[in-house]
């Protein structure tokens, strides 16, 4: 199996134009958050835009503008309940936060039969899909871009398999392997050495640490995958850079931080500088 590295990523991110607009740098949008639930919301959207997306609107409980808009006053807020143009957007991703309700899973099926962009589907997303047989329809038939981040618990669900608590290494890959085959896009299977994969083979993450096994990484995660597919960067690209960020930013985060203080906030932080050591 392949090592993930700096080189590989290197390939992937590359410098901006000089007369880049912040259209030209990806508008996306983020479903996330559940009603006066912002938090995760709030991470995906400050993994984003230190990922550098150029527009990112956060689509969520109106209860939950204030708290995004006095952390992250670059994000724009969308109400949840209002009917908005989903083509316009580079791309979406969605899941974080939102709960495993009946609105979930109409924003998600809803966004499977409408839009044809580049589409990553996180947490809550994941459950929901587990226990409906027309949302995995509609995955294995999208024609975009398409991101599954699940961990293992959520890969289990999908696959409606027991899970015990952890994967053994040769079993993760095995597992990595059967969320390919079953929904034919590009996977994260997210965890300590994530593993990256789609029809094209399987990539190995090796680096980060045991600090990023905190509430909200994978918020974080989501949003700077969304950000590099909002730029035009192929699913299985965006999704090896976005890995390799995450886990380099999470790296720094505990050189600043340590293991034991580090959080989910702190890892969006660092992706900027992550991202800086690729590209000066």
């Amino acid at each position: 199996m392949k090592i993930l590295d700096r080189d590989m990523v290197g390939e992937i991110l590359l410098p901006l134009e000089e007369n880049i607009s912040k259209r030209d740098a990806g508008s996306i949008l983020l479903v996330a958050g559940g009603n006066n639930m912002a938090g995760a919301a709030i991470l995906a959207a400050n993994g984003a835009l230190r990922s550098g997306a150029g527009l990112v609107r956060v689509r969520t409980h109106r209860e939950n503008f204030s708290a995004i808009n006095a952390r992250l006053p670059e994000a724009i807020c969308v109400d949840i309940d209002e009917k908005i143009d989903i083509e316009k957007f580079d791309a979406i991703g969605i899941g974080p936060g939102m709960g495993t309700g009946g609105l979930t899973k109409s924003e998600l099926e809803g966004i499977l039969r409408e839009y044809k962009g580049s589409l990553v589907i996180d947490a809550d997303g994941l459950n929901v899909v587990s226990k409906s047989s027309v949302l995995k329809s509609l995955i294995k038939g999208y024609p975009g871009n398409l991101v599954l981040t699940p961990h293992e618990g959520e890969a289990a669900r999908l696959l409606g398999i027991e899970y015990n608590g952890r994967l053994m290494e040769n079993e993760r890959e095995e597992i990595c392997k059967r969320l390919i085959e079953e929904f034919g896009c590009t996977i994260v299977l997210k965890g300590s050495h994530s593993l990256i994969g789609s029809p094209n083979g399987i990539i190995e993450n090796k680096i980060g640490n045991p600090g990023m096994a905190t509430g909200g990484s994978g918020d974080v995660l989501t949003g700077i995958v969304t950000a590099f597919l909002g730029k035009g960067i192929a699913a299985e690209e965006a999704a090896r850079a976005g890995v390799y960020v995450h886990a380099r930013g999470g790296d720094m985060a505990r050189e600043k931080f340590g293991s034991y203080g580090m959080k989910a906030g702190d890892i969006a932080d660092c992706v900027a500088f992550a991202i800086k050591e690729i590209i000066p």
